[in-house]
């Protein structure tokens, strides 16, 4: 039998921070636990409760390096240990 397809789930973006990429009222839909590549959007849930949107960069065993906190050229590094779950994006829909 053939698997069934991934779940997916949406965040809609509130602000530019990832401009060019997608801008505020664009729909992301990801893949739950799904890593993402260098230079894919992907959406962290943080152990907090924070939803923060990004474009993944790298990461290094304990630190995860993105890019779009306030803007596409900022890169941030968080703690891996801060993070409940990382997932790709797999499409954008602007509405």
């Amino acid at each position: 039998a053939d698997a069934p397809p991934p779940a997916r789930a949406t965040l809609r973006l509130s602000d530019d921070a990832l401009a060019p990429w997608a801008s505020s009222g664009v729909l992301l839909e990801y893949e739950p636990d799904r890593w993402p590549r260098r230079d894919q959007g992907c959406v962290i849930e943080m152990n907090d409760g924070q939803v923060r949107a990004r474009l993944y960069e790298s990461s290094d065993g304990d630190v995860v390096v993105v890019r779009g906190a306030g803007a596409l050229d900022r890169s941030e590094r968080i703690a891996r240990v801060d993070i409940r779950r990382i997932s790709a994006v797999v499409s954008r829909h602007e509405t």
